[in-house]
This record gives C-alpha cells, sequence and structure tokens, in this order.
C-alpha cells in the first residue's frame, strides 16, 4: 500500500522540483529591480492583469518592462495600483523578459516535493525525520495563511 502512495507522490513531486528549478533559473540569470508602475497591459495572468513597470537606473535612462507572469503572492492579494512600487526580476538576452519577483513558485515547489519526501523517509523507517517534515510543513502552512489573512484584512 505504501508503494502505491510513493508512486502516487513521484508526479507532483516532478512538478515541484520544475517550479524550484525555474524559480532558480530567473534567480540565477535575472537581476531583482524594483519600478513604479506606470499601466497595465492588455494581457492576464492568473486572473490579474499584468502592469507596465518603468525602471529608473542611476548611470542608464529609465526603460519600461511588460511583465509576462506574476509569482507575487502579495500581487494577488492586492493587485497593483499607478505609482506603486513592484519588484520585478529582469533577464537579458535577445528577447529581454520579465516577471514579477517572488517566491510564489518556490513555496509551491516546496510544498510539491514534502509528500514525496516524506513518503520516501517512512518507506525507509525514518519516523523522527517524517514528523520534523511534517512540523515544518504546519508552520510553514500556518504562517504563509496568516500573512495572507493579514493581507486580506488590510484590503478591507
Amino acid at each position: 500500500m505504501m508503494d502505491a502512495y510513493l508512486i502516487a507522490s513521484i508526479l507532483p513531486a516532478l512538478l515541484g522540483l520544475w517550479l524550484c528549478g525555474d524559480f532558480l533559473f530567473w534567480v540565477a540569470t535575472g537581476t531583482v529591480e524594483e519600478g513604479e508602475v506606470t499601466g497595465f497591459q492588455e494581457r492576464k495572468n492568473k486572473g490579474r492583469v499584468l502592469p507596465v513597470i518603468r525602471i529608473e537606473r542611476v548611470e542608464e535612462e529609465p526603460f519600461e518592462v511588460k511583465p509576462e507572469r506574476i509569482d507575487q503572492i502579495s500581487y494577488l492579494l492586492s493587485p497593483a495600483i499607478e505609482k506603486e512600487r513592484r519588484s520585478v526580476i529582469v533577464r537579458k538576452g535577445p528577447p529581454a523578459r520579465a516577471r514579477l519577483f517572488g517566491y510564489l513558485n518556490l513555496i509551491a515547489g516546496l510544498f510539491l516535493l514534502a509528500p514525496c519526501v516524506g513518503l520516501l523517509a517512512l518507506h525507509s523507517g525514518q519516523y523522527l525525520f517524517v514528523g520534523q517534515l511534517a512540523y515544518i510543513v504546519i508552520f510553514a502552512s500556518i504562517l504563509l495563511g496568516s500573512w495572507v489573512l493579514l493581507k486580506m484584512i488590510q484590503k478591507m
């Protein structure tokens, strides 16, 4: 029976690895900038309208980026308004690409990895590790849930 659960947890674990890898790839190849929201795009991501962000550097002229994805949990809870400052990660390259910088992919990837790691520890007989992993997942869920609740109260 344990083997069936372990096999069923492999697909979410692979998705979790991909999300963590995507986060690490963007952090390794991009630079995190902070800019001012100057407008909004026609495109949407995760049900929210994507902003246009103006970045001003000290020795360069200002430029605008159009993020293609949302990775900020706070943006999902309270969308941007004009003149607000938001963090964006910009990757250089032939097509310059940008995302709203946040830890959504990393957190989701770690939560998707947790069941597979826990079942592997349980399968190998390390019960103490399973208890520690369960404690970490519960503690992280409480922290994230209370932060979301505070943002929702602040939005009212």
